[in-house]
């Protein structure tokens, strides 16, 4: 009995040790929104529990990121009614010449409201390759906890399950954060950090921290900052800046702009969003 128990320890061993673990490539509008302020259509894109925060915020959201012309297109695609929300995400794979994409199918939940908002984003994450394709199952949780009308507070943990594919083990991921509401949402001080389970200390988080200014109704302008690997960023001159425009049009439909740049003031990635409300479906 012995044995076979260290031979199954060992092969575990063996099979952890030979693959890579990634995390899961995230699109431009997640990696810079906050998990506080999605809601409605962008909800899928960063926190499912901002489903339920404003059921009324219904309509189809489609997001591009600028990319190398030789690389695959990276899409999202997301579709909310009330407290359920279909999403399809599709990124590109630049370091295995024989794999091509990884496409994730979300079905999001959510319960609760203004005050307490609970959802989950259960995903089949497919790897494309030139061979064939294959799926897993993940999902992703958040809760979003706004005590007072100036305050939310968010968590939220991307693939809970850590799934494995072929040979990606996708991290598990866990992000904390916050925002004050001031002046009648007209202004907004965000802060938001990130970590995995190979984080020792809060000083090895992603932090992430915004102002946010909304002079009318739907047009805002959000700027702010990102330490990826800690203070030490700061001193070699690695961090990054960012900023998020809104625009509202016609009809209710809003643009999102955002762009990217590193420590050296070099532009790094640009990304356009539509938001198109539609009427709420009964079911």
């Amino acid at each position: 009995m012995k044995k076979i128990l260290c031979f199954v320890l060992f092969f575990n061993w063996l099979n952890q040790s030979s693959g890579q673990t990634k995390n899961f490539p995230l699109s431009e509008l997640q990696y810079l929104s906050f998990s506080t302020e999605v809601h409605g259509m962008t909800a899928m894109m960063r926190n499912p529990a901002g489903l339920s925060i404003f059921p009324n915020d219904d309509g189809a959201f489609f997001n591009y990121n600028f990319l190398k012309a030789s690389n695959p297109e990276e899409i999202n695609f997301a579709l909310t009614m009330k407290n359920l929300a279909f999403a399809v995400q599709q990124f590109p794979i630049d370091d295995d010449a024989a794999l091509s994409s990884i496409r994730s199918y979300k079905l999001g939940l959510s319960v609760g409201g203004k005050v307490l908002s609970i959802g989950t984003s259960n995903k089949i994450v497919e790897l494309q390759s030139s061979i064939e394709n294959k799926w897993v199952f993940s999902f992703d949780a958040g809760v979003i906890f706004q005590p007072a009308p100036f305050l939310s507070i968010a968590a939220h943990v991307r693939d809970l399950n850590e799934p494995v594919l072929e040979d990606y083990q996708f991290r598990r991921e866990f992000s904390s954060g916050f925002g004050l509401r001031l002046l009648n949402n007209r202004f907004k001080i965000l802060a938001e950090a990130a970590w995995d389970d190979n984080t020792r200390n809060f000083e090895q988080s992603r932090l992430k921290a915004g102002l946010s200014i909304m002079p009318i109704q739907n047009f805002e302008i959000l700027v702010g900052g990102i330490i990826k690997n800690g203070l030490i960023d700061v001193v070699a001159k690695n961090e990054e800046f960012y900023a998020i425009l809104q625009i509202p049009f016609w009809g209710g439909i809003r643009i999102l702009a955002t762009a990217r740049m590193d420590g050296q003031k070099e532009f790094l990635r640009y990304s356009a969003s539509s938001l198109i409300p539609l009427k709420t479906i009964a079911f």
